[in-house]
């Protein structure tokens, strides 16, 4: 990379953060209930998820419906199908040593 931008950073943070990345891949196309998202995300407090879901929501990522419920957005399907050719190339490349040292 030539260049640092902010492009990249954003795009580096959300990869590292753990939850947003669970999150997005849970969520179709279609809306869904907080709380059926709720089922679908282990290992998170709901007070947890709604944070999330906020800071997503801010991002542009996902949106709340007028009768609340959780929608991707079109930037957020973007991300969505980042996150999927990442793990098709992890699934592709990853071996045991490597998985070791991470």
């Amino acid at each position: 990379m030539d260049n640092y931008t902010l492009g990249n950073s954003v795009s580096l943070k959300l990869l590292n953060d753990k939850w947003a990345g669970i999150i997005i891949a849970n969520l179709d196309e279609t809306p869904s209930d907080f709380m059926n998202l709720r089922e679908k995300v282990h290992g998170l407090s709901t007070l947890n998820l709604f944070n999330e879901v906020s800071k997503l929501n801010q991002f542009n990522l996902l949106d709340l419906t007028e009768d609340r419920r959780i929608a991707l957005t079109n930037s957020g399907s973007s991300f969505k199908n980042i996150l999927s050719e990442l793990n098709r190339w992890g699934n592709q490349h990853a071996n045991l040593k490597l998985v070791a040292e991470y």
